[in-house]
């Protein structure tokens, strides 16, 4: 289930960031009449289209999904990948604990990437149109959603210290159940 959910994860975040990529390399109008000149073609190939355009958001997802984790933490780059104290030990002997985390995490990552596509939607249409109510919508939803994903952070950070903190001291203790 958990890779599941990160697919679906990832697709939300690359349709997401699809609307700043056609506002900011594409021509909008061009955009437009080329599906009006094509809307045939586009029709009768439209499972085809549909395969193209998961591939093409999941990849996108994927890039901005490590482009903001970048942007988080610019020390990750020079860091060896490591989880979080010991991970598999928590995956192992306390799932439910591990599936929350995990569950968090997802919660994170696509906060996180919604709100740097909804900053780069507003300047793509800043770029496209000029000064609009849409680009004032897209800035103050970027806002809104930066905020909650950095309560929801904070709160996750600390429910993750807490669990791992009981996790240590459960298999610390001499009889204790695993």
């Amino acid at each position: 289930m958990s890779t599941t959910a990160l697919r679906i994860e990832l697709l939300i975040v690359g349709f997401q960031a699809s609307i700043w990529f056609v506002l900011f390399f594409a021509n909008f109008e061009d955009f437009i009449y080329f599906y009006k000149s094509n809307a045939l073609m586009i029709k009768d190939s439209g499972a085809v289209i549909v395969l193209f355009a998961l591939a093409w958001s999941y990849s996108l997802g994927a890039m901005v999904d490590g482009v903001t984790a970048t942007i988080e933490d610019p020390k990750s780059l020079l860091k060896k990948p490591r989880g979080y104290k010991d991970s598999s030990s928590m995956r192992l002997k306390y799932p439910e604990a591990y599936k929350e985390l995990v569950a968090s995490d997802f919660e994170l990552r696509l906060l996180r990437s919604t709100s740097f596509n909804l900053i780069l939607i507003g300047f793509s249409l800043l770029f496209e149109i000029g000064v609009s109510a849409l680009m004032v919508v897209a800035f103050f939803g970027a806002l809104f959603v930066g905020i909650a994903w950095y309560r929801r952070k904070n709160k996750a950070n600390s429910r993750r210290a807490s669990l791992y903190e009981k996790a240590e001291k459960l298999s610390s203790m001499p009889h204790s159940r695993q």
